[in-house]
């Protein structure tokens, strides 16, 4: 996943506390996000492309840890093939955010 981003890509996210920068951060997310749900699984629902700028609706879904499903918009910016700008938004249900 981590080439898929520029060596400077910014992330934000709802249960972020502050934004993740560059590579070692993309990592980083992805590391814990795949080692707490092995199974993740995103189900694409409205993909939008705009010249550099891409929207995309999904649902995201897990059996571990018991069965949950979670709504997310994710707005990308590319540029030269990697994104550079990667933010996402969902309703955390409360949970703290997480540096």
């Amino acid at each position: 996943m981590e080439k898929l981003y520029s060596d400077d890509a910014e992330l934000k996210s709802s249960d972020f506390c502050s934004p993740r920068r560059g590579r070692n951060d993309v990592r980083r997310t992805y590391k814990e996000l795949f080692d707490n749900f092995p199974d993740l699984r995103d189900d694409v629902q409205i993909l939008v492309v705009q010249d550099d700028r891409v929207a995309v609706r999904f649902v995201s879904s897990s059996a571990i840890h018991g069965p949950f499903k979670v709504e997310i918009a994710t707005f990308l910016t590319v540029r030269n093939g990697q994104i550079v700008s990667d933010e996402s938004v969902f309703d955390t249900a409360g949970r703290p955010c997480s540096r």
